[in-house]
């Protein structure tokens, strides 16, 4: 039996069920591809289960998943996921996998930034668009694809959700000065007129911890802001009602 088990958005979000279902896993393993995992929050969740957990990167998500699946034929085997599992595709794929291989799976849902940093923003979940992700560029990788779906977003008067790529190196995501250097080389190359520097941008840091930090920027001073490390996400919002905005004045605060 495969289990996918969602850990919620810090070392504590641990649920009942997903607690139980771990401890009965005779091989766990946590996702170290699709999330950020700091070695304190695995000692703790060690600890909290009672097992020992082996971490698991891209490699063995992708190259060696019929593998990784394969000890499921035979043993309890729980993969946690920071988060809630299958909202990252690597996971669907896994679990499909699983299904050609004929090995029976559970999943166990966590807490999910998708749904915390929208409410915590005070703006309402059903005026959101389509998410989008700004990656980190590389020598021949450098897409703007990002830009259009703000840009289709806003024009239909809805907010952006806007997720941040993962900098394994540093063991967080891109910097908020670095996302919106590349909003502006996408500007560049649209010449659309959206990303300018009176246009206002929702910086969401560390939700669901006791570093959270939620600011409401101009463009050109989130140019300027250091949230350090940690899981950041921005909101580029549409036309916000005067509900959204006294419930955005709260959560900044």
């Amino acid at each position: 039996m495969l289990y996918l088990i969602g850990t919620g958005l810090n070392r504590y979000g641990l649920t009942k069920e997903a607690l139980e279902t771990a401890k009965k896993c005779r091989i766990l393993y946590i996702d170290n591809y699709t999330s950020i995992v700091d070695g304190g929050k695995i000692d703790e969740l060690s600890k909290e289960i009672g097992k020992t957990i082996k971490i698991i990167n891209r490699a063995d998500m992708e190259e060696k998943v019929r593998a990784l699946i394969s000890e499921a034929k035979n043993e309890e085997v729980g993969i946690l996921v920071g988060g809630d599992p299958l909202i990252a595709t690597t996971h669907k794929t896994i679990l499909i996998e699983a299904r050609k291989l004929g090995i029976n799976f559970g999943l166990v849902h966590g807490a999910s930034i998708l749904s915390a940093a929208i409410g915590e923003s005070g703006l309402d979940f059903y005026r959101f668009g389509q998410i989008c992700t700004i990656p980190k560029w590389t020598e021949h990788y450098k897409p703007v694809s990002f830009y259009e779906t703000i840009y289709e977003n806003y024009k239909r008067g809805l907010h952006s959700l806007i997720l941040l790529d993962y900098d394994k190196e540093h063991e967080s995501t891109i910097d908020v000065s670095y996302a919106v250097e590349l909003l502006e080389m996408a500007e560049t190359e649209y010449g659309r007129g959206l990303i300018n520097d009176n246009a206002r941008i929702l910086v969401l840091h560390d939700i669901g911890m006791v570093s959270r930090r939620v600011q409401f920027f101009s463009i050109t001073e989130a140019k300027k802001a250091n949230f350090g490390h940690g899981v950041t996400t921005l909101i580029f919002p549409g036309k916000i009602t005067e509900l959204e905005m006294e419930a955005l004045e709260i959560a900044v605060k």
